[in-house]
């Protein structure tokens, strides 16, 4: 029996229907694992988009207000997309040829951390002499 489902993805509705339970889960697990705001600046007013860029296909959801892309990749056999990351990347700038595109800078990483300093290591089975050298003192 066909089943029907409606979700919202930002300010978009969708409608995924499948031929039972099994087949709507399957399909609507896609759907629910998108963003519903803009993870740069927390706007709804996201939708889908695509661009052929130099022969290659790209899916995208693109924020209106920032301009920031969250991007899908394809599967090997081009059967469905799949998100690629969790991330919102800034937009792909091109000056109109792809072929000089260059890619911007990112930024320095960050020096690892330096380990903290440690207290010297005490030897053990170590004896302490008191003052008049007659007595020890295991420790």
């Amino acid at each position: 029996m066909p089943v029907t489902i409606k979700t919202k993805v930002g300010q978009n509705e969708i409608t995924v229907s499948g031929d039972d339970d099994k087949d709507l889960i399957k399909k609507i697990s896609f759907w629910g694992q998108l963003p519903k705001k803009c993870g740069n600046c927390e706007s709804d007013a996201i939708g889908f988009g695509h661009a052929d860029r130099s022969g290659f296909d790209f899916y995208f959801m693109k924020c209106s207000s920032c301009q920031y892309e969250f991007k899908f990749g394809q599967k090997k056999d081009h059967s469905g997309l799949f998100p690629k990351s969790n991330k919102w990347e800034a937009p792909f700038a091109s000056s109109g040829n792809d072929e000089e595109y260059t890619p911007p800078a990112r930024p320095a990483p960050r020096p690892a951390p330096r380990p903290a300093s440690r207290p010297a290591p005490v030897a053990r089975n170590s004896q302490v002499v008191d003052d008049d050298d007659d007595d020890i003192i295991p420790m």
